[in-house]
């Protein structure tokens, strides 16, 4: 998810950010089943990971209709000269709200530092909880699953 995230640049083709938007989907369950061993603190990670998701998703939303709408386009190019008006006022509306969604993923992503993230990740993979994985980091003991 961080590494994916971090990749992502405004000019991004829709499929990488739409991998993104899975992956802080599978992040925010993760963290919803974990949330008992991760403490209090679980509750914010798990708003972080669905504010990345929900930034996300409105984009995909958007990018899915503008793939319809130009299949439409392509599929019937004797439109009266309206309804072509219509369908290019819908698109630019459309193209906006992808835009804003990156805008909104961007500030979502960057709101906890990289360093609170990777607490959460090193919290996952330690079960007795995120001191226990600083105490296993700072020795170097972070075993197979630290390797991910």
């Amino acid at each position: 998810f961080l590494r994916a995230g971090r990749a992502l640049r405004p000019t991004s083709p829709a499929a990488d950010y739409h991998r993104v938007r899975i992956l802080a989907k599978r992040l925010r369950y993760c963290l919803e089943f974990h949330a008992p061993v991760l403490g209090p603190d679980a509750a914010t990670w798990i708003a972080h990971a669905r504010r990345v998701q929900d930034a996300l998703g409105a984009g995909q939303d958007a990018e899915v209709f503008l793939d319809r709408l130009r299949t439409l386009a392509d599929d019937s190019p004797d439109w009266p000269a309206r309804t072509a008006d219509a369908i290019d006022v819908w698109r630019d509306s459309l193209e906006r709200v992808a835009v804003k969604s990156r805008r909104r993923f961007a500030a979502a992503f960057r709101a906890p530092s990289r360093a609170r993230w990777k607490r959460v990740a090193a919290g996952l993979r330690h079960p007795s909880g995120p001191e226990a994985a600083e105490t296993a980091e700072s020795t170097g003991a972070t075993g197979e699953a630290g390797k991910e």
